[in-house]
């Protein structure tokens, strides 16, 4: 009995260190695709094999299934990748017998002159000897799972630097075919990790840097760790379908550089320096999905998931009250008005603030930076007064008509701006111009404006009540949020109905009056 249960003891101390050894060999586990860092097979590679030489077919095949072959768009081996162990397996006869099959080969299991020969014809070149040459001092691990640190010094090509054509900051970067937004997958900030896009949430994995750095672009991940959007490795950077993902940054790496380029609509382009920009971000399949994968591809002007929005991730709802006190206007009231609408934006999520008597230059810095702008002042034929400083001594105002909210909206800014309320007298109007404020705000690429045909009383007042009901119901749509709102009879005024802003021969809504204000959809 004793010793029976010595030998229960035994089993069990046995299974113990099994489940102890177990999760330490899945962490070293090495799925390196770079079959340059070993010596190439002058021998049949056979089951039982072991050696350098096997890791070298081991990473050959990791990166067929990985990167994929030369045929343009590339064609990805179908079987599981490889660990880099030099030994010559199950898995490994697998894999091998997969590529047989995929080139019409010798289905035998046997990694010979045919097979190794049709090996290096399909796979991609190894980097440079100058960029392998640096994985030492990119890494203290020679089994590095990334081309980036092995490739970093690569020099085959000289990049002039590329212009400056966006504002440095965090920025959500949304796809313009399918409305959703580059994510890194998964939450988590591990090198390697997958590009893909996904339905906003605003976690830190969907929020990027965008810095100017060395004459180039590099677009950092704020899910933590300082890494940035990665290539895999310079020639891949100039390569149809290779998938984007994040790795350490690497000064002067060119697969982690990209250029910008801002489109009519505000888009922007984002592509590899070392294609020149000619090869883009794009989701795969110009999908619709969650969860797609980001690559770069060819650029074109006949498809649009390769364009891309940048939103600020510090956007704010800016309420611009104009010169009460100058314009006589009631200057308790509509402050009063102003900051409670204020407040009800910061209920919603919003880093909402007043800005009383704004310089016309203050409201297009403000405006880079904005999801909602209000405005709130006297105007009259599609125009309202802005205030401009002042000049011996007197207050001097600056008139904003259609063309000068173009210039205050241009469409890299407007296009991530969601709403936009005129509350001026006649904003609505065409004027003469064919164009009313809110139309040309549209037009510009803000989702949804609010201005009024007539003139207007206590508009100050009513968007606070629009706020304040969505505040009470955040799912409602903004079309929703004016119908329950003009329901309130305290914005019938009996003694002056054209001049109600619930009035609907008066209140105008242009773009998508199914916006949701206080959350993406």
């Amino acid at each position: 009995m004793k010793n029976l249960s010595k030998h229960c003891v035994s089993i069990f101390l046995s299974i113990l260190m099994i489940f102890a050894v177990l999760p330490m060999s899945a962490s070293a586990t090495n799925y390196s695709g770079n079959y340059w860092e070993y010596p190439e097979p002058t021998r049949t590679l056979s089951s039982g094999c072991s050696g350098d030489d096997v890791k070298w077919f081991q990473s050959a095949i990791n990166h067929l299934v990985i990167q994929g072959d030369i045929n343009i768009p590339p064609s990805k081996l179908n079987t599981e990748k490889l660990d880099i162990d030099g030994i010559f397996g199950n898995a490994s006869k697998t894999a091998l017998l997969a590529f047989q099959r995929k080139y019409n080969l010798t289905v035998d299991g046997k990694f010979g002159p045919a097979s190794r020969a049709k090996m290096k014809a399909v796979l991609h070149p190894a980097p440079s000897p100058s960029s392998s040459s640096s994985s030492s001092s990119s890494s203290s691990s020679s089994s590095s799972s990334s081309s980036s640190s092995s490739s970093s010094s690569y020099t085959a090509k000289n990049y002039s630097p590329v212009a400056q054509t966006i504002d440095e900051g965090i920025y959500y970067i949304r796809n313009k075919h399918s409305n959703k937004y580059l994510d890194v997958k998964g939450g988590t900030s591990y090198n390697n990790t997958g590009i893909i896009q996904y339905s906003f949430h605003g976690g830190a994995n969907q929020q990027f840097k965008i810095e100017y750095v060395n004459g180039f672009y590099k677009i950092y991940s704020m899910a933590g760790g300082n890494r940035c959007l990665d290539l895999w490795s310079p020639w891949d950077a100039d390569t149809n379908g290779v998938d984007l993902k994040v790795y350490d940054n690497v000064d002067f790496c060119q697969q982690q550089n990209f250029r910008i380029r801002v489109m009519d609509d505000g888009s922007v382009e984002i592509g590899s320096v070392n294609s020149y920009g000619n090869k883009i971000l794009e989701v795969t399949d110009s999908s619709y999905s969650d969860c797609a994968i980001v690559q770069i591809w060819d650029r074109s002007d006949s498809r649009d998931n390769d364009n891309w929005f940048l939103e600020p991730a510090n956007t704010s709802a800016f309420y611009c009250i104009d010169a009460p006190d100058v314009f006589n206007l009631d200057h308790v009231n509509d402050l009063n008005a102003a900051q409670k609408t204020v407040d009800n934006f910061k209920d919603l999520g919003y880093g909402a603030c007043r800005k009383d008597l704004p310089y016309i230059n203050d409201i297009k810095d403000y405006a880079k930076h904005a999801e909602v702008l209000i405005f709130h002042g006297h105007g009259s034929n599609s125009s309202f007064a802005l205030y401009n400083g002042k000049k011996y001594g007197e207050n001097t105002f600056y008139t904003v008509n259609v063309d000068e909210i173009k210039k205050i909206l241009p469409k890299s800014t407007a296009c991530h701006i969601s709403f936009v309320y005129f509350g001026s007298c006649h904003s609505a109007d065409n004027g003469g111009s064919g164009q009313n404020l809110p139309d040309a705000a549209v037009s510009q690429g803000v989702k949804c404006a609010i201005g009024f045909r007539n003139n207007v009383a206590g508009c100050g007042q009513y968007i606070r009540d629009v706020m304040e009901t969505i505040k009470d119901h955040p799912d409602y749509t903004i079309k929703k949020a004016v119908e329950e709102t003009n329901k309130k009879l305290s914005w019938r005024f009996k003694t002056d109905e054209d001049d109600s802003p619930s009035n609907p021969n008066n209140l105008y809504i242009a773009g998508d009056k199914n916006l949701r204000l206080g959350k993406r959809y």
